[in-house]
């Protein structure tokens, strides 16, 4: 079996892919299987990326619009923001990097501190917020990775 066609396989089975963004590609949750951050993580890594970190005000309509296109069965979409680490320092999962600031007005609003998690949600046309980390299938949450470029 070709490794190239087996990924490929595993892409199209799971997830919708975007078009090509400065040299990568978003892929989105085709069902709302997120559970934990952990499994997001895992499912973008088997298909070759990680949980999306938007770095600019571009890259973050360019993932709105791909969302809002792609993702209307959800309710949010996970992204690889955290601030599980220490309460209010958002850091992204896989690079290690601050989280860009590019907050839906009313965001973050963790007040009871368990929002640990970055997402775009649908009622604020996917504005980015932050949202308890553990979900299961019945709340209507995807995710979103980010991959070098899907041929």
């Amino acid at each position: 079996m070709n490794c190239t066609w087996a990924l490929n396989n595993f892409r199209k089975a799971y997830f919708k892919a975007s078009s090509c963004f400065n040299s990568t590609t978003y892929l989105l949750s085709k069902e709302d299987i997120f559970y934990y951050p952990s499994f997001g993580q895992a499912m973008c890594a088997l298909a070759g990326g990680y949980l999306a970190e938007i770095d600019t005000r571009q890259e973050l309509d360019y993932v709105q619009n791909f969302v809002a296109s792609q993702g209307y069965s959800f309710w949010a979409v996970m992204l690889g923001g955290t601030d599980e680490v220490q309460e209010g320092k958002w850091v992204n999962r896989y690079s290690g990097t601050p989280v860009a600031p590019f907050w839906y007005s009313t965001e973050p609003d963790d007040k009871a501190h368990q929002q640990n998690c970055q997402c775009m949600f649908k009622p604020y046309a996917w504005g980015v917020g932050d949202i308890a980390c553990v979900y299961n299938s019945k709340q209507d949450v995807g995710f979103l990775c980010e991959v070098e470029s899907v041929n």
